[in-house]
C-alpha cells in the first residue's frame, strides 16, 4: 500500500478549498478513467471539487451510522447503501443493542440510505465504479468506521483500484484503513486529533439540496 501524503500546518477555508488540494495530491489521476465518491454529504463537496479540478465523473456514496438504543448519536456501528455493515460489538453490547435491535436498526439505515441515494440520483449510480480506478472522498476522519464501510462497499462493487483521500485524519484511522486500499491521502493528520471542523474555518453543515446540486453540476 502507498504512503499518505501529509501536509500538517494550516486550515482549509471549506470544503472545496479542501476538494482543490486533495486534487493537487491525486494530479496523476487527471483525466484517467477514475471514478471520484463522494461519501454524503460532507464529502460530495470535498469529492465535487476533487472531480472538477481533475476532469472525472463524481458519484455521492451514501454511508449511514448505526445508532445505539435511546442515543442515535452515539454510533455502534456503520452500514453502506450496499448493505455492507460494520458494528463495534463491545460497545453494542455496553449500550444494550441486543443482536435484535441491530438487525432492525441496520435495515432501517440501509433503506434510509437507499432512499437517500434515489433523492440523490442524476446519471449513472456507483455501480459505475466497477472496473475503474474509485477514488473516495470524506471531508475528514476521525474513528474510521464510515470509511471502513465505504472501502469494503467499494471492494464489493468490483473497483480495479480503491483510492481515500481526506483533509484530515486521525492517525489511528489512518493506520487501520491504509492496509485496505491501493493508497491512503490525508493531508492533515495531526495528533491529538480533535473534531473534524476544527480543520476548516468554515465547515457548515452540508445539505441534501446541495448535494444534489453538486451532482448535477459534475453531470453537466
Amino acid at each position: 500500500m502507498e504512503e499518505s501524503c501529509q501536509v500538517m500546518d494550516g486550515s482549509f477555508v471549506d470544503r472545496v478549498d479542501a476538494g482543490r488540494h486533495l486534487a493537487t495530491a491525486l494530479e496523476d489521476y487527471r483525466g484517467s478513467d477514475a471514478v471520484v465518491l463522494g461519501m454524503a454529504r460532507g464529502g460530495v463537496a470535498v469529492g465535487s471539487a476533487v472531480a472538477s479540478e481533475l476532469g472525472l465523473p463524481l458519484r455521492a456514496l451514501i454511508v449511514r451510522k448505526v445508532g445505539a438504543p435511546g442515543n442515535p448519536e452515539l454510533a455502534v456501528g456503520a452500514v453502506s447503501e450496499t448493505g455492507v455493515r460494520w458494528i463495534d460489538h463491545e460497545l453494542a453490547r455496553a449500550t444494550g443493542a441486543d443482536e435484535a435491535y441491530l438487525e432492525r436498526e441496520v435495515e432501517r439505515q440501509v433503506g434510509e440510505a437507499q432512499r437517500r441515494q434515489r433523492e440523490y440520483a442524476d446519471g449513472p449510480g456507483i455501480e459505475s465504479v466497477r472496473g475503474h480506478p474509485a477514488i473516495i472522498v470524506d471531508d475528514g476522519i476521525a474513528t474510521g468506521a464510515s470509511a471502513l464501510v465505504a472501502i469494503r462497499s467499494v471492494h464489493g462493487l468490483g473497483a480495479s483500484r480503491v483510492v481515500l483521500a481526506t483533509p484530515a485524519a486521525a492517525p489511528q484511522s489512518v493506520r487501520l484503513l491504509q492496509p485496505q486500499v491501493d493508497r491512503l491521502i490525508a493531508l492533515r493528520t495531526p495528533d491529538p486529533f480533535m473534531s473534524v471542523g476544527l480543520y476548516y474555518r468554515d465547515f457548515a453543515q452540508v445539505s441534501d439540496a446541495e448535494v444534489i446540486c453538486y451532482l448535477r453540476e459534475a453531470t453537466a
